[in-house]
């Protein structure tokens, strides 16, 4: 189980999903809204920030609303901390209150060092928007854990924010050299890291029996008002943008691994549960000969990956050498495994429709693959997304995309055909894998990317995957992109001398004008760089690379926003099935508010206009007076007034 995303066929062969840690209410949580913190993480005012080339005007407006930000933020601490019952938590909050005094020592330092009065702030939109919101939350009677929810966003974005910008720009981050490295060094410190650590402990325990979507949607709501805030920071000035690696009318080969790359969990699962469930009288038979297989595929494969990071350590020589070694070794134990599972002929009678159901229906593809997809091809950057996959059928693998895409957009699978033979008028699967000719190891990936690089000979190249399996296309494209957390492909190439850089790292070239590298990793060497792949936690950070705005090339899509609402409003507006991921236009919340008008703004139709506005929900009125306000009072308004029904 511990090799379940570092090796394809652990999953294959075991009949049901694996189970790993018990989510925590807090990671959950963050997962469900990583997308919009890689927004913030890709922003041009970040990005500038980290790589010391944001304007100090933009730097200036930045600190001093911050600092109005904070002293809200530790305000909604502290109407928090009146709650609480625990001494634990009591303190631990008083901790976190200890956090954002000093960070504001720190926007002191920068008031003192940079000229800004960060006493007398007028807030921006954003801001106020910010510190309306929390402010709102924290005084209402949500439970503790709904208005933690509210606020543990900042801390852990924060911490996110600090971590992979430094990693990124390591060299841009040190002192003398980055105007802005003390934010960097604070915000990546082990010691703010804690402090997020901490409220979402907090967050966690105060969690219990309160409802997931109760707390995701002020979560959700505070990822989005963060956006909001480092859009809103430009001193005066626009903030200029950020293109992508990929120039205008530039072509790119843009290949991708299926399962964990292009899709959140393995999809292969699904063709043994086929296997079983279509076996009829025989289901228990075949689920015993699964888990036989199973046991002797995880009690090789520790052994085997063992054997191939040493061989390919001992193996003399450069770069490509020793990668020719591990992808030598790796493969000669991949193309056993397959040979086992097809002697076995556990995978036949399983229904060609069957398979093809199975990708469309309970396939669940990565936020923004389809979009990124799409967008190359609309950008003209390419005519096709090449799919690269060991994944056993490739019926499967095209009826999910299919789906995801549409029929008739331009993809290319190349994985393996699972042979098929007529019983009873219907395709079914014979039990065989093509071993001999298919596509199942580390090696059949390096030469088919190989064969496509040598048809795409002038154009650059892209190669994303998440495991083991994918280490040779992703060294030899010019920008190699891993999804996930494999500890195999990360021990690989730490073996092989290969670093991994955070998604952000591969957008310095176009801050500072830097012509893309070619050549990718196993190149490297020759230019005299470091050996180097990239990292990502979505694919808007693969898309906003490559192309710059996530937002351009989408054909009119439009992303909405994140929503919230208090939880004393009713289940219809607040329940599971109202909500819907961010990105999606419908299933925001709607209100409807019966009242009548107040001129002046301060109660009435207006002021709860502006409330559903504060709460990110949707207002719809019905008026049910209309006045005429001056300062002398008000008084109804004649009852024949025109277009109007009271």
């Amino acid at each position: 189980a511990a090799h379940a995303r570092t090796a394809p066929l652990t999953c294959l062969l075991n009949t049901s999903r694996l189970a790993g840690e018990m989510s925590t209410i807090s990671s959950r949580l963050w997962a469900s809204s990583l997308p919009m913190a890689t927004r913030s993480l890709h922003h041009p005012f970040l990005l500038r920030l980290a790589s010391g080339t944001l304007a100090r005007t933009a730097f200036q407006g930045y600190v001093a609303q911050d600092a109005f930000f904070l002293r809200a933020f530790a305000r909604a601490y502290a109407l928090v901390l009146g709650r609480c019952e625990s001494d634990e938590a009591i303190s631990e909050l008083s901790s976190l209150i200890g956090g954002v005094v000093d960070e504001l020592r720190l926007h002191r330092h920068y008031a003192a060092e940079w000229s800004v009065d960060i006493v007398d702030v007028e807030p921006n939109s954003a801001t106020s928007a910010y510190t309306d919101f929390l402010m709102a939350i924290a005084r209402s009677d949500a439970s503790v854990a709904v208005v933690l929810a509210a606020m543990t966003p900042c801390m852990r974005l924060y911490a996110y924010l600090g971590q992979r910008l430094h990693a990124s720009f390591p060299n841009e981050g040190g002192k003398g050299e980055n105007p802005y490295s003390d934010w960097l060094s604070t915000y990546s410190s082990p010691e703010f890291e804690a402090l997020a650590a901490k409220v979402e402990a907090l967050l966690d325990k105060s969690a219990e029996g309160v409802p997931f979507e109760l707390m995701r949607a002020p979560y959700l709501r505070a990822m989005q008002l963060e956006l909001d805030f480092f859009a809103a920071q430009h001193g005066g000035e626009v903030v200029p943008p950020i293109g992508g690696l990929l120039a205008s009318g530039e072509r790119v080969l843009a290949v991708v691994d299926f399962d964990e790359t292009a899709t959140v969990a393995q999809t292969l699962p699904l063709i043994a549960e086929l296997a079983i469930t279509t076996a009829g009288s025989a289901q228990d038979a075949r689920r015993s000969e699964w888990q036989a297989l199973s046991a002797a595929f995880l009690e090789n494969y520790g052994a085997a990956t063992e054997r191939t990071f040493s061989e390919a350590a001992q193996m003399e020589g450069g770069l490509p050498a020793r990668l020719d070694k591990l992808v030598e070794v790796m493969s000669t134990f991949e193309s056993s495994a397959v040979v086992a599972v097809e002697a076995s002929g556990v995978l036949r009678g399983v229904p060609e429709t069957e398979l093809a159901r199975a990708g469309s229906e309970h396939t669940e593809f990565r936020e923004g693959f389809g979009r990124f997809a799409r967008a190359l091809c609309t950008a003209g950057a390419c005519e096709q997304v090449e799919v690269v996959s060991v994944n056993w059928a490739a019926q499967l693998v095209r009826a999910a995309l299919a789906r995801e895409l549409g029929e008739g957009e331009r993809v290319c699978v190349h994985s393996n055909e699972m042979p098929m033979q007529i019983e009873g008028g219907l395709a079914v699967t014979t039990g065989g894998l093509r071993s001999e000719e298919g596509m199942h190891t580390a090696a059949d990936k390096g030469k088919t990317f190989s064969a496509l690089a040598a048809e795409h000979p002038a154009t650059r190249s892209l190669y994303a995957g998440d495991s083991l399996t994918d280490i040779k296309p992703l060294l030899q494209a010019d920008l190699g992109v891993v999804f996930g957390k494999s500890s195999s492909l990360r021990r690989a190439l730490d073996v092989l001398g290969v670093r991994m850089l955070p998604m952000a790292a591969a957008r310095l070239s176009s801050i500072s004008g830097m012509p893309w590298a070619v050549g990718g990793a196993l190149g490297a060497p020759n230019r005299g760089e470091p050996a180097t792949v990239y990292s990502a936690d979505s694919w808007l950070e693969v898309h906003a690379s490559l192309l710059g705005d996530p937002d351009a090339h989408t054909g009119g899509e439009v992303t909405a926003r994140a929503e919230f609402v208090l939880a004393d409003i009713p289940t219809n507006f607040a329940g599971e099935n109202a909500r819907l991921p961010v990105g999606r236009t419908e299933g925001i919340p709607v209100v409807l508010s019966i009242a009548g008008s107040d001129s002046g703004g301060g109660a009435g139709i207006q002021a709860d206009l502006k409330t559903c506005s504060a709460l990110g929900v949707f207002g719809t009125t019905a008026l049910a007076g209309l006045t005429a306000q001056n300062t002398c009072g008000s008084l109804p308004t004649p009852s024949d007034t025109r277009g109007l029904s009271t």
